[in-house]
């Protein structure tokens, strides 16, 4: 694995991280969720499939971004590695629930990633 330059720091320097292409596709398990959230994908090359335009960050740059639990979970739900806990699944309401809370988690892990500098288009 390499690092990446994943955005800049106010004075310049890089901003290094580790980036996963794993189920980025529109048939990936990440890729079905960034649709969901009205994510754009791109083709690539001459390739016949599309990956999201945003960069999947792993885990390990994840947990190396921040202490705060709250917030790591968040980064790690909009990043795909877990899933939004159900509470109810007796009824349908249970999917706007997840939706809501993959819109949340993206509103949060855009609004920290910009404060940091870090850009994943």
């Amino acid at each position: 694995m390499q690092r990446v330059q994943i955005g800049r720091n106010p004075d310049g320097s890089p901003i290094m991280g580790y980036t996963t292409i794993e189920g980025v596709t529109k048939r990936g398990v990440y890729g079905r969720a960034q649709m969901r959230v009205g994510e754009e994908f791109a083709r690539v090359g001459n390739r016949h499939y599309s990956t999201a335009k945003r960069a999947r960050l792993m885990p390990e740059t994840i947990m190396e971004l921040t202490n705060d639990p709250d917030l790591r979970r968040a980064l790690l739900r909009d990043a795909g590695y877990l899933q939004t806990p159900l509470r109810d699944r007796s009824t349908n309401a249970w999917i706007q629930e997840r939706l809501r809370q993959q819109q949340l988690d993206r509103v949060t892990a855009d609004t920290f990633y910009r404060s940091l500098g870090i850009d994943l288009y």
